[in-house]
C-alpha cells in the first residue's frame, strides 16, 4: 500500500466516523478504545512508509550537512564500541535511523557506514576549491560545520567509527585540508594525533603535513586572520609537545610511535624550508616566500608554549633547532668562510634568520648556548655562514655573552695548541674575527685580539719551537683567503718570537707581503693609523691618507711633539710619506692667523728636516693663491655638502627607536635596531670603527667647540633623538622599567670614536657655556646622557682641554664637568642645581635595587659634591633636617610637563640613601671644596643678596664645617684647621687668578670673586677664637711647632721647590712670587696677633716673633721694590700688632722695647722699613699707645722720634740718639735725604761728624750703594742715577779724608762676604739679594769716578787688589746671569735686557784695564798672595788670569840666583 492510498483511508474512516450521530456512553467508550488502537496502528504504517520513501530517494552525504536539535550535549567516551542490532528508539534521530537502514541492507555496521559518508561528503567539499590550499572556503566552511555537527550527534548515538574515519581519510582520492582534520581536533570528535597512529605509511602523513603547514604559512589569512594564527600555533603545540617527549628525547628510537616521528620529522622538514628562504632571500623577487617564512618564524615566540608544552621540551626544540641551523647544508667551505665573513655581520644578516635568532635566544642562557655551540663545532660539520652570524646575534644582543665567549675562544685556543689540531684554530680565529666586526662596545678588534693572544712572550705559541711552527704553518696556509685587512694586522703586529726564530717570520712576512702586493694593496699605501681589522675592507689610499693626517695632527695637539710613527715613516716608508702623507698634510688652504695645529706640525717637520725647503716655499705660495681666490669670491667658508640620504636614512632609525620605547618593546628589537644605526653612522661620517686612538686624548677646547658642519648636525640629531627618547620613556616608566637601550644607545656611540668625539664635544659645549639657556627636558636628556658616559666610562678616552700644557689639562669626563661645570653667576647656579639634581635622581631611580653599592658605580662624584654645595645655597629649606621622600615622587616630580625644581631638589636631598652617599669619603664636599666654590662666586651676579650671602656662609661655617672638625678635635684645633683652609683657598684662587687681573697688586672686580667675603668670613673665626688661637699659640712656642699662619706658607714653598726641576726657573721664581705677594696681601688683613708667638722666659712669658723675622728676610724683603725696606702696610701692621700684644702683659714697655732691639740683629729691614714710613707711622703709633696705656713712649720708640726730629733737619750733631747702632743712623739720614728736593745738601753737614762717624759713613755709603743699584735694575733717569752715584763717591772722599791711612777703607763693604763677624756683618740683612748681587756693578760704577790720587792710595791698600779681582769676577758672572738678575729683581715689570746687559759690558771693559794697569803698576806682591789672586780672580777672564800670573814671574838678573824648583 502506497502513502496515497494510505492517507485515503484514513481520511475516509474519518469522515465515517463523524457521521454517527448519537451514541450511549458504552458505545462511546468502547468507540474511544478502538480508535486509539487504530492511531497507534496507522502511525506505525505512517513511518514505515516514510521510511521506504527515503530509502528510496536519499543521500546520505546531503542528509548528514542537515542541521537537528543536537540529542545530547556531551559526547561518550572516545571508543569504537557501536551495536548494528541496538534497539530502536524514540530518541534515534531520522539521520541515524537511515544510517542503519542502509548500514542493514548493505550488511555493514552503521560507524563505518557513517565514517565513509562523512569521508565523501570532505572530499565533495574539497572539490569545490580550484586549487591545493589548507584552509577551506567561507562556504565550505559553514557546511563542514553543519557536517561536524551531525558526526558529534552519531557519535553520541554510537554511530560513528573514529578509527574507521581516520583509515578513510587516508585512504581517500584526495588528501583533506588541514583545517578539516584541525576542526575534528577542535571539536573534540578526533584528534590529529589518532589520525597520524591511523596512517600506515608514515612518510605520506609527514609529507602531507608538511605541505599543508607550507600552505598554511603562504595562505594570507594565516597572516591577517585570528583564527588561522591560532590553528598554526595549536598545531605547533601539538608537533613540538609529541615530537620533543622526554622518551623521544631520550634517544629510544625502536620504541616510538607514528605520531613523534611524524611531528619531529615535520618540524626538521619546516626548518629546512624556512632556511632555504633565507639563503634565496636576497635574490628572491616575489616577497610571498619571505612572509610565509616569517609566518613560521613566529612559531618560536617562547610565549606560545607556556603551561601548554613542558619547559625541558620547549628547550630540547629550541636547541635542536639551533643544531639543524648550524649544520644546514652549504656549499661554503672554511675558506670562504675566511674570505666572506665580513659579510656576514649582525648588521648585514637576513632579517629572517636575525629574528629567528633573536627569539631563540629569549628562552636560552648564554653558558648553554655557547656550550652547545662548541659542541656542535667539535662534532659536526657547519655552516659557517648561519653559525657566524648567530654568534654576531649573540654578542649584540646578549651583553653578558661577551666573557662567556672569551673563555669560549681561549678554550679553543688552548685545545688547538695542546694537540695542534687546525679545526680548533680555524674555529677560534673565524670566531675571533666575527666578533671583532661588531666594533669594541661588544668586542675588542681583531687587532688587540691578535697581539693579546699572539703578540707576547706569554702567548700560546710561546711555549716552544713546535707550537711556533704550527702558529706559522697555520697562518701561512691562511694566506691565499685571507683578506687584505688581517694579513695587514700580522704583516704590522706579527707574532711575539724569539730571535733565533725570527727567520721563520720573515718567510710568512715576506708571503704576506707578497699577496698584499697581488691584491694590489702594496705595504707603501697602509695608512699609519689605519685600522687593520675593520670589517669593510681596505680603504681608498686617500680616504685613509687624509686620516692619518688628522690623526698626526691629533697626537701632536696633544704631545707637542712629532708622532713617532710619522718620524719612521719618513725613514723606512720613505715612498708612502713624500708621495702621499706629505702632499696631504700640504694641501694648500688659507691660513689662520694664529698657527694652529697643523701648521705647527709642519714647521717642526721642517725644523726636523723631513720637508725640503722647496715643497715649503711652494705650499706657503699655494696657500697665498688660495687665500686671494676665496678673498676675490667674496667668501671665506667652505661649505660641506651634507650626505643627505644617509643622514636620511639615520633619522628613519632614529624614529623607528622612539617607536619601539613607546611600545615599551621588551625583546631584542631594540639592541638590533641600535647595530643597524650603528651601520648608518658609519655611511653617514665614514667611520671605519678605528680604534688605533683610543688612547689619546680627544681634543675638547674649553672656548669654543670647532666642529665641521656635518659632525655638528649628527651629534645635534644624535642627542636631540637621546632627549626625546628619554622623555617619552618617562613618561611612561620611571627609569628602573625603561630597559636597556639608553645604555646601549651610548655604548654605541662609544665603538664610532670620530662621532664620539664630536658628540663630546657639542655636548660639553651646551653644558659648560649654554647651559642656563637649556630647557627643562634639554636638561632632562643631556643629564640622562651622561649618567649613562660614566656608565661607560672605561670606553671614553681621556678630555685635552686645549689649555696650555701643564697640569690639569687631561682630564676624565667627570674631572672635565667639575671643572668646567661652574656656579659663579646665579645662572649657572641654577643650571647646575637643576642639571645635578637630574642626573642624581636618574641614577638613584634606575639602580634596581636601590642600594648604596649601585648609586655608588654610576654616581659621578662630581655631581654630589656640586649638589651638596648648590642647594643648601639656593633653598632655605635645605638647610633644615627634612623627612624621607619616596623615590617615586621623586622621579614623578621631574617627569611633569612644569617641572617645579624646588620641590624635585628637595625630593632628592630627602632621600636616606643620599645622606648616607654623602657621607663616603669620596662624595663629599670638603670645607676646601666649599671655600673653593665660594670664592669662585661673583657677587654682582649672584642670586642671593649680600645679606643673604653673608648669612649662608657663615651658616656654612659654623653650623656645617666646625662641627664636622670638632668631632676629631676640639674647638680651637678645628677653627685652626678650617682657617687654615680657608687660607690655602685664598692662595690658591688668586694664583689662578694672577693671569685675569689688571695688576699684581689688586684683582680686578670681575675676578675678585668671594674674595672679600670668604676674608672677612677668615677674619671672624680668627677674632671670635682668638683664647684658642693664643693657646694654641702657647703649645706652638715648641721648638719643632709651626706658626699658624706661616706653616701654611712653608708647606706651600715646600711643594714649589719640588716642581722647579719640572719647569723653567722664570716660572718657578714668577710662581714664588706670586705666591708671596698673595700671602703678604692676605696676612696684612688678618688680626696682628698672628704676627707673635709667646714664650717662657724665666718666671715671665714674653712676646717673640722669629718665625715672622725668617719670612721677612727670607720672602718679603726679596719680592719688595723698595731699597732697603718692605712695604708700608706689612710694617704698620707689625708695630700695631705689636703695641696691641705688649699690653696683654704686665710691662708693655719692655715686651715693644725687646722686640725693636731684637730687630735690630734679626731683622734690621723690618726697623729699616719703621725708619722709611716712621713720617707716617710715628703719630698713629704714640695715638695707639697712649689710648691703651698711661705709661710713657717705650724707649725704643722714642729714640726713633729722636733719630727722625734729628735727621729731618739735616742737623748732624756729633750725637745720634742711635750712635751705638750706627747703620739704624745712617738708615733716618738716608730716608730723609730720599725725602727732600735737593738732595746734595746735607754733605757740608757730613762733614762736621768726627772720627768716630767713620762706621756711620759706611752704612751710609752702604745705603747709597743699594740705591745705585736700585736705580740701574729700575731703569731710573740718568739724572737721578748720576745724583746717587756722586753722593757715593762724595761719601768715600770724605772717608778717605778722615781715615788718612789708617782706620776701615769704604771697600771693606765688599768683603762682608767673609766668614769673620764684623760690625757691617748686619748691612747684608738690609737689602734684598739681588740688590747684593748687584754691589760689583755699584763697586766699577763708582771706580772710576774717584780721583786718581786717591785710586792711587787704594792699590797700596792691603786687600784692595783681591776685593777688586772678585767684585770683577761677580760681575762677569753678572752679566752672564742678567736676564735671571732682572727676573728676580722685577719679575712682574719687564725690563730691557740688552740694555741691561751693554750697561753691565761696559763696565766689565773699564774693569778690565782697570786690573790690568793696576797689576802693571801696583808693588810686586809676594809669592804667598799668588794663589789668592788666582782664586779671586776665577776662570772667567783668561786675560786677567795671565796678568796676574806674569806679574809674579821674577826678574831675569834673579834668574840665575834662584834655584830652579824641580819638584
Amino acid at each position: 500500500m502506497n502513502m496515497s492510498t494510505q492517507v485515503s483511508v484514513l481520511s475516509s474512516q474519518a469522515t465515517s466516523g463523524s457521521l454517527n450521530q448519537k451514541k450511549t456512553l458504552s458505545e462511546l467508550l468502547a468507540d474511544r478504545a478502538r480508535k486509539r488502537k487504530r492511531e497507534v496502528e496507522d502511525d506505525h504504517r505512517l513511518q514505515e512508509a516514510v521510511l521506504q520513501l527515503i530509502s528510496s530517494h536519499q543521500n546520505l552525504g546531503n542528509l548528514l550537512t542537515e542541521v537537528e536539535q543536537p540529542l545530547c550535549k556531551h559526547l561518550p567516551p572516545l571508543s569504537e564500541s557501536s551495536s548494528p542490532d541496538k534497539t530502536w528508539g524514540p530518541q534515534d534521530s531520522l539521520k541515524v535511523s537511515a544510517l542503519r537502514d542502509q548500514a542493514s541492507r548493505l550488511g555493514v555496521p552503521v560507524g563505518v557506514l557513517s565514517a565513509k559518508t562523512v569521508v565523501v561528503k570532505i572530499q565533495e567539499l574539497q572539490h569545490a576549491e580550484s586549487k591545493q590550499v589548507a584552509l577551506l572556503g567561507l562556504e565550505q566552511r559553514k557546511e563542514l560545520l553543519c557536517l561536524l555537527q551531525t558526526v558529534k550527534d552519531l557519535l553520541c548515538q554510537n554511530a560513528f567509527s573514529r578509527l574507521h574515519f581516520s583509515l578513510e581519510i587516508w585512504q581517500a582520492q584526495v588528501p583533506p585540508v588541514l583545517e578539516v582534520l584541525f576542526l575534528f581536533q577542535k571539536e573534540n570528535i578526533i584528534g590529529l594525533e589518532e589520525i597520524f597512529e591511523s596512517n600506515h605509511d608514515a612518510a605520506m602523513g609527514t609529507e602531507w603535513l608538511f605541505q599543508n603547514l607550507c600552505l598554511l604559512c603562504s595562505d594570507p589569512q594565516t597572516q591577517t586572520l585570528e583564527d588561522a594564527k591560532q590553528m598554526l600555533s595549536d598545531i605547533v603545540i601539538l608537533l613540538v609537545r609529541n615530537g620533543f617527549r622526554e622518551t623521544f628525547a631520550m634517544g629510544a628510537k625502536a620504541d616510538l610511535q607514528k605520531t613523534p616521528q611524524i611531528c619531529f620529522a615535520v618540524l626538521d622538514k619546516m626548518l629546512s624550508w624556512m632556511l632555504n628562504v633565507v639563503s634565496e632571500a636576497k635574490d628572491q623577487e616575489d616577497c610571498q616566500k619571505v612572509k610565509a617564512a616569517e609566518c613560521w618564524i613566529q612559531v618560536f615566540d617562547a610565549s606560545l608554549y607556556r603551561s601548554t608544552v613542558p619547559p625541558n621540551s620547549v628547550k630540547q626544540f629550541f636547541s635542536h633547532t639551533l643544531t639543524k641551523i648550524f649544520t644546514y647544508p652549504s656549499s661554503l667551505r672554511v675558506c670562504d668562510a675566511v674570505r666572506m665573513q665580513g659579510e656576514w655581520c649582525f648588521a648585514k644578516t637576513c632579517p629572517l634568520l636575525s629574528l629567528l635568532y633573536r627569539k631563540v635566544l629569549v628562552l636560552l642562557n648564554v653558558e648553554d648556548m655557547i656550550g652547545h655551540l662548541q659542541r656542535i663545532l667539535e662534532a659536526d660539520e657547519v655552516n659557517w655562514q648561519f653559525l657566524l652570524s648567530f654568534v654576531s646575534t649573540l654578542l649584540v644582543c646578549q651583553a653578558q655573552a661577551q666573557t662567556v665567549f672569551k673563555d669560549l675562544l681561549n678554550r679553543l685556543l688552548h685545545n688547538a695548541f695542546e694537540v695542534y689540531e687546525l679545526e680548533n684554530m680555524i674555529t677560534a680565529f673565524l670566531l675571533a674575527r666575527q666578533a671583532a666586526l661588531e666594533g669594541p662596545a661588544v668586542f675588542v678588534s681583531y687587532k688587540d685580539w691578535f697581539k693579546v693572544s699572539f703578540g707576547i712572550a706569554t702567548g700560546y705559541h710561546g711555549s716552544s719551537k713546535k707550537s711556533l711552527i704550527f702558529l706559522l704553518k697555520f697562518l701561512t696556509e691562511l694566506v691565499p683567503f685571507e683578506p687584505p685587512q688581517y694579513l695587514k694586522v700580522h704583516v704590522m703586529h706579527p707574532p711575539y718570537v724569539a730571535a733565533k726564530y725570527r727567520p721563520m717570520l720573515l718567510d710568512y712576512i715576506t708571503l704576506a707581503k707578497t699577496q698584499l702586493a697581488d691584491l694590489k694593496v702594496a705595504i707603501e699605501d697602509m695608512g699609519l693609523y689605519e685600522d687593520l681589522s675593520a670589517s669593510q675592507g681596505p680603504q681608498q689610499p686617500r680616504c685613509q691618507v687624509l686620516q692619518d693626517v688628522e690623526k698626526a695632527i691629533t697626537i701632536f695637539e696633544n704631545t707637542g711633539k712629532v708622532p713617532t710613527s710619522v718620524l719612521e715613516a719618513s725613514i723606512f716608508r720613505r715612498p708612502y710619506f713624500t708621495s702621499r702623507f706629505l702632499p696631504a698634510l700640504l694641501t694648500p688652504r688659507m691660513l689662520p692667523r694664529t698657527p694652529d695645529s697643523g701648521m705647527r706640525l709642519i714647521e717642526a717637520l721642517k725644523k726636523a728636516d723631513k720637508i725640503p725647503a722647496s715643497v715649503y716655499t711652494s705650499y706657503i705660495q699655494a696657500c697665498q693663491k688660495e687665500k686671494k681666490k676665496l678673498l676675490e669670491a667674496g667668501s671665506l667658508e667652505m661649505e660641506v655638502d651634507c650626505p643627505a640620504e644617509p643622514v636620511e636614512l639615520l633619522s628613519a632609525g632614529l624614529e623607528e627607536l622612539q617607536k619601539l620605547i613607546i611600545k615599551q618593546s621588551k625583546d631584542d628589537a631594540v639592541p638590533s635596531l641600535i647595530s643597524v644605526i650603528s651601520e648608518r653612522l658609519k655611511v653617514v661620517i665614514c667611520d671605519d670603527g678605528d680604534t688605533a686612538l683610543l688612547d689619546l686624548p680627544f681634543v675638547v677646547n674649553v672656548s669654543s667647540s670647532n666642529l665641521e658642519p656635518l659632525e655638528l648636525k649628527i651629534a645635534d640629531l644624535l642627542l636631540k633623538s637621546f632627549c626625546q627618547n628619554i622623555v617619552v620613556a618617562s613618561y611612561f616608566s620611571p627609569p628602573h622599567r625603561q630597559g636597556e637601550w639608553a645604555s646601549l644607545f651610548v655604548k654605541m656611540l662609544c665603538g664610532h670614536q670620530k662621532l664620539l668625539q664630536a658628540v663630546l664635544i657639542r655636548l660639553l659645549d651646551l653644558i659648560c657655556h649654554q647651559g642656563p639657556s637649556l630647557s627643562d627636558l634639554h636638561i632632562l636628556g643631556l643629564a640622562v646622557f651622561v649618567i649613562h658616559l660614566q656608565e661607560t666610562k672605561e670606553l671614553i678616552p681621556l678630555l685635552n682641554t686645549g689649555l696650555p700644557s701643564g697640569s690639569g689639562t687631561v682630564l676624565t669626563l667627570a674631572e672635565y664637568l667639575d671643572r668646567f661645570l661652574t656656579c659663579e653667576t646665579g645662572d649657572s647656579l641654577l643650571f647646575c642645581k637643576r642639571f645635578c639634581t637630574t642626573g642624581l635622581a636618574y641614577v638613584f631611580c634606575r639602580s634596581s635595587p636601590c642600594i648604596l653599592d649601585n648609586v655608588r658605580q654610576l654616581a659621578p662624584s662630581a655631581f654630589v659634591r656640586k649638589l651638596q654645595y648648590v642647594l643648601p645655597r639656593l633653598i632655605q629649606e635645605a638647610r633644615d633636617e627634612l623627612s624621607e621622600c619616596d623615590l617615586d615622587d621623586l622621579w614623578q616630580s621631574l617627569s611633569e610637563i612644569s617641572i617645579n625644581w624646588k620641590v624635585a631638589c628637595l625630593a632628592l636631598w630627602r632621600q636616606k640613601l643620599f645622606r648616607e652617599l654623602i657621607k663616603e669619603q669620596e662624595f663629599q664636599l670638603s670645607f676646601t671644596d666649599w671655600v673653593t666654590y665660594e670664592l669662585n662666586v661673583q657677587p654682582h651676579r649672584d642670586v642671593l643678596t649680600d645679606m643673604e650671602r653673608h648669612e649662608y656662609q657663615r651658616w656654612a661655617c659654623y653650623q656645617v664645617y666646625l662641627p664636622l672638625l670638632s668631632a676629631t678635635e676640639s674647638y680651637g684645633g678645628n677653627v685652626k684647621r678650617a682657617c687654615s683652609v680657608i687660607v690655602h683657598s685664598l692662595l690658591d684662587f688668586c694664583q689662578r687668578s694672577a693671569g685675569k687681573c689688571s695688576s699684581q697688586s689688586e684683582l680686578t672686580p670681575v675676578f675678585r670673586g668671594g674674595y672679600t667675603d670668604i676674608l672677612c668670613r677668615l677674619q671672624e673665626m680668627i677674632q671670635d677664637s682668638e683664647p684658642f688661637l693664643k693657646r694654641s699659640l702657647l703649645q706652638e712656642s715648641k721648638p719643632d711647632a709651626g706658626h699658624f699662619p706661616f706653616n701654611i706658607f712653608q708647606e706651600r714653598m715646600k711643594s714649589t721647590e719640588q716642581v722647579e726641576g719640572e719647569g723653567s726657573m722664570l716660572g718657578v721664581q714668577l710662581s714664588r712670587l706670586q705666591e708671596v705677594q698673595m700671602f703678604t696681601r692676605i696676612l696684612v688683613q688678618l688680626p696682628a696677633s698672628v704676627l707673635f708667638q709667646t714664650r717662657r722666659e724665666g718666671a715671665s712669658w714674653v712676646i717673640h716673633c722669629s718665625t715672622f723675622f725668617d719670612f721677612v728676610n727670607v720672602e718679603l724683603k726679596n719680592i719688595s721694590s723698595l731699597t732697603c725696606a718692605i712695604p708700608y702696610d706689612v710694617t704698620a701692621h707689625f708695630l700695631r700688632g705689636l703695641i696691641n700684644c705688649s699690653m696683654e702683659y704686665e710691662k708693655p714697655a719692655e715686651q715693644v722695647n725687646s722686640i725693636l732691639m731684637s730687630c735690630q740683629h734679626k731683622c734690621p729691614i723690618l726697623l729699616s722699613s719703621a725708619v722709611k714710613w716712621w713720617p707716617l707711622l710715628q703719630s698713629v703709633l704714640c695715638s695707639q699707645w697712649q689710648m691703651q696705656s698711661s705709661d710713657a713712649v717705650p724707649k725704643e720708640m722714642q729714640k726713633l722720634m729722636d733719630c727722625q726730629q734729628i735727621a729731618k733737619s739735616f742737623h748732624v750733631s756729633e750725637y745720634f740718639p742711635s750712635d751705638d747702632c750706627p747703620w739704624l743712623s745712617a738708615a733716618f739720614l738716608y730716608f730723609s735725604s730720599q725725602r727732600q728736593i735737593n738732595r746734595l745738601e746735607q754733605g757740608h753737614e757730613m762733614q762736621e761728624l768726627g772720627s768716630k762717624s767713620q762706621q756711620f759713613l759706611v752704612c751710609l755709603l752702604f745705603f747709597y750703594m743699594m740705591d745705585l743699584s736700585s736705580c740701574h735694575l729700575q731703569a731710573k733717569e740718568a739724572k737721578v742715577f748720576s745724583e746717587v752715584l756722586m753722593k757715593c763717591v762724595e761719601i768715600i772722599h770724605l772717608m778717605e779724608q778722615k781715615r788718612k791711612g789708617s782706620g776701615e777703607s769704604w771697600f771693606i763693604l765688599f768683603e762682608l762676604e767673609e766668614k769673620q763677624q764684623t760690625p757691617y756683618q748686619v748691612l747684608h740683612k738690609l737689602g734684598s739679594s739681588v740688590l747684593i748681587r748687584m754691589l760689583p756693578f755699584a763697586f766699577y760704577s763708582v771706580l772710576p769716578k774717584l780721583d786718581k790720587s786717591l785710586c792711587d792710595e787704594l792699590l797700596a791698600a792691603p786687600n784692595f787688589l783681591i776685593v777688586a779681582l772678585k767684585a770683577y769676577a761677580s760681575l762677569v758672572q753678572l752679566f752672564l746671569d742678567s736676564q735671571e738678575i732682572l727676573t728676580e729683581a722685577s719679575p712682574s715689570e719687564p725690563q730691557q735686557p740688552k740694555v741691561a746687559q751693554a750697561d753691565t759690558l761696559e763696565l766689565i771693559t773699564q774693569g778690565r784695564r782697570f786690573l790690568l794697569h793696576a797689576l802693571s803698576k801696583c808693588p810686586k806682591p809676594r809669592y804667598s798672595s799668588k794663589s789668592q789672586l788666582l782664586e779671586a780672580c776665577g776662570d772667567l777672564d783668561p786675560e786677567i788670569r795671565a796678568a796676574i800670573v806674569h806679574c809674579f814671574q821674577p826678574d831675569n838678573e834673579d834668574d840665575l840666583a834662584t834655584e830652579p824648583q824641580l819638584f
